[in-house]
């Protein structure tokens, strides 16, 4: 697919994939918004996105970024950006040489000198090359990579101050403590739930409230029982026919007169 102007592509995934053929992305401002994965693959022959800017050029990917060489003598793959390229990534980056030779190599490349700018949306994204943490430092013949300079002559692989990138940030202490902390509470007001539960399953009424004092807890639970209100009445009953029967006995008899 070739476009001269500008192309914006969004979806699940973006795929250039060469079979035989060269397979060529391109318009004069590029943009790609993916929620998973974006493949560059060489074949029998090239493959690349591109802009020919100068204009934007940005990719932002959920997962991962592959670009894979392939097993033609120049079936490199390739993502070029004019004067720059924008890459924000949620996975990795891989790029992996091909089997064709030196002329199969993966790149990101950029036309101007210092804007290749990398944003991982998660605190351990790498850069790997042919499966190893890109090193800006390396000065070996490897001809896949970050590099920069035009399309046209030879470009030059990336040094730190050709590139940026920057991580998300991990989860804070406090944010995992707190975290914590409520599993944690979670767990205990469950296990509350539960115990109290089976009490009232294995009784029939919910758990005694004691928060009561001990002589009111007697008190109602005395005038709850039935067989202890009968006594109770019993011994009124006997009690009064006692004073009954006093009073009865003090009385005093009337005298007879002579």
């Amino acid at each position: 697919m070739i476009g001269g102007g500008a192309v914006n592509i969004s979806g699940t995934d973006l795929n250039v994939i060469s079979v035989e053929g060269s397979a060529l992305l391109q318009g004069a401002s590029f943009t790609a918004n993916v929620t998973q994965d974006v493949t560059v693959q060489g074949g029998g022959a090239s493959a690349e996105i591109m802009n020919t800017g100068p204009a934007a050029f940005n990719i932002n990917a959920g997962g991962n970024v592959s670009v894979t060489g392939g097993s033609g003598e120049e079936a490199y793959a390739r993502i070029f950006g004019a004067p720059n390229v924008n890459l924000t990534v949620g996975g990795n980056i891989n790029l992996t040489s091909g089997t064709g030779g030196a002329g199969a190599f993966a790149r990101i490349q950029a036309g101007s000198p210092t804007t290749i700018i990398i944003s991982f949306t998660n605190p351990t994204g790498q850069i790997l090359v042919n499966s190893i943490p890109f090193d800006p430092a390396a000065t070996g013949s490897d001809s896949s990579g970050l590099f920069v300079g035009p399309l046209l002559g030879t470009p030059n692989r990336a040094t730190s101050a050709n590139f940026q990138v920057s991580f998300a940030a991990p989860a804070s202490s406090t944010q995992a403590t707190d975290q914590a902390v409520q599993a944690v509470s979670n767990t205990t007001i469950q296990a509350t739930t539960t115990a109290s539960t089976t009490a009232t399953q294995s009784t029939g009424t919910p758990p005694a409230d004691t928060s009561g004092t001990a002589a009111t807890g007697t008190s109602d639970a005395a005038s709850s029982d039935p067989e202890k209100k009968d006594e109770k009445a019993q011994d009124q009953k006997q009690a009064a026919a006692g004073q009954t029967s006093a009073s009865k006995t003090s009385k005093p008899k009337p005298q007879l007169c002579n």
